[in-house]
């Protein structure tokens, strides 16, 4: 999954991202935000200015971490819809979530 990591110049975009519910994986600060941007997603954190242009892969990531209840989950729905082997596929999620939470862009939400 490659994500590109880089300084926002500007805002953008308007839409703000929701934040999670109580008992999902992770909440996304109000300071982040999405914007679509052809093929892409991009999220970035206004406080800090750090974005993410998620490709294809990355941004259904995003998406089922926002919905699924554990890393497990997401890595076993990315794994019925990827060719990609599970062991691969579980150490990639890992990393882009370690990376969302280092840049301020989600939280993980331990039970």
């Amino acid at each position: 999954m490659n994500s590109t990591i880089g300084t926002a110049n500007d805002r953008l975009g308007t839409v703000m991202a929701d934040n999670a519910e109580i008992g999902k994986l992770v909440t996304v600060p109000t300071d982040v935000i999405l914007q679509e941007l052809g093929d892409e997603i991009v999220v970035a954190n206004l406080d800090t200015g750090v974005y993410f242009a998620l490709n294809e892969v990355a941004a259904r990531t995003w998406a089922l971490l926002r919905e699924a209840p554990s890393i497990d989950a997401v890595v076993s729905s990315l794994f019925d819809e990827y060719e990609i082997d599970e062991e691969t596929l579980k150490t990639d999620v890992t990393a882009l979530l370690e990376q969302f939470q280092q840049h301020g862009l989600m939280q993980i939400n331990r039970a």
